[in-house]
């Protein structure tokens, strides 16, 4: 592959740092990078990573651009509320940089599309949703494939670079029973706008880095920004040998079910115990059947459950349920998760 002889004028700034030269912004070229989730990580990330150069960017987000999106997701215009993420997301892409090589996937990232990882270099997880983020491990892990994520809530932010073959996995940063507590995102706790656009940057500075070999000394590295303080914490973050996300004698099964599969599981003679992990509020309110044990009071009613019945678990939009899942699973159960929980069944006509 070789550059285009406007691509000498569009990168001539990039191209006279010695590190990364014609050779470097060939790599970059031959490049191509998934970003799962177009909000306010995915905003800043996408625009630079076309401004770099990267040859082929992958977006994936079933969402559509709202009003309230606009303050911190600067890659969006307010006529462009009502259309997919992805489709929006595009156009701005190739405003910015036509050559680039745009592939758009208008629906969540779930392991159904784990083939997705396979057909890029790096994935950028830029999604406020854990249970998407140990899902895009697992595929990683599996596929041997570098990662990076970011987190924000309020005014703080965390960064890290997970290379998988040569350091710890998201697993070891974040074990399977922190899943079990109210993570906060920007919808309940609120964020300030320019906070994930400098995590967003922070993000692709490391995809940069990666991908041109400029430096390992990023990799492995937690990194804890501050906003108020204007500060910086970097960790240095050892591979956990007993990581059920990335060691050999270990491996993260997530079982989902989708909602036409639980219907048919429904109608047939199969026996299995349903579970709604919401708060008993929530199952007086609206349910689709099953025992309510909240998740934050699973690990304390085990004995509740028949351990030689399966067990499917449920909740609002799915990411409880698979927390509960996999607590179960550690604890000897076999468990699945209805994939998109309610929100799914209805939005598929099933309630």
């Amino acid at each position: 592959m070789q550059l285009e002889s406007h691509e000498f004028e569009l990168y001539s700034r990039q191209i006279k740092l010695p590190e990364v030269g014609i050779e470097g912004q060939i790599r970059l070229k031959s490049s191509s990078v998934l970003c799962i989730g177009a909000g306010g990580l995915g905003a800043p990330l996408l625009q630079y990573l076309a401004a770099a150069g990267i040859g082929r960017i992958g977006v994936i987000d079933d969402d559509i651009v709202e009003i309230s999106n606009l303050h911190r997701q600067i890659i969006y215009r307010r006529d462009q509320a009502g259309k997919m993420k992805v489709d929006a997301a595009k156009a701005r892409i190739h405003e910015i940089n036509p050559d680039v090589t745009v592939e758009t996937y208008p629906y969540q990232f779930t392991h159904l599309h784990a083939g997705l990882v396979k057909q890029y270099d790096i994935i950028a997880d830029c999604t406020d949703n854990i249970m998407t983020r140990y899902i895009t491990n697992a595929c990683c892990v599996q596929n041997k494939k570098p990662f990076v994520f970011a987190g924000i809530s309020r005014y703080q932010g965390q960064c890290m670079m997970f290379t998988v073959q040569n350091g710890p996995c998201f697993h070891c940063v974040f074990p399977e029973e922190m899943m079990s507590e109210v993570l906060p995102d920007c919808n309940s706790t609120g964020v300030i706008g320019i906070l994930p656009g400098i995590l967003g940057l922070m993000q692709t500075n490391l995809i940069l880095q990666f991908l041109l070999n400029l430096t390992n000394s990023s990799f492995n590295t937690f990194y804890q920004f501050d906003l108020l303080n204007m500060s910086l914490q970097s960790i240095e973050v050892k591979k956990n040998p007993d990581c059920n996300g990335c060691s050999r004698q270990h491996g993260m099964n997530l079982n989902f079910i989708s909602p036409s599969e639980f219907k048919s599981l429904k109608g047939s003679e199969k026996s299995f115990t349903l579970l709604d992990v919401r708060s008993h509020d929530e199952h007086q309110e609206f349910h689709i059947g099953g025992i309510c044990i909240p998740l934050s009071e699973l690990r304390g009613n085990l004995s509740a459950l028949n351990d030689s019945i399966p067990v499917i678990a449920y909740c609002q939009t799915g990411k409880r349920s698979a927390a509960a899942a996999l607590i179960l699973r550690d604890s000897g159960f076999h468990s699945s998760s209805i994939l998109g929980g309610i929100v799914s069944m209805k939005s598929c006509g099933m309630i």
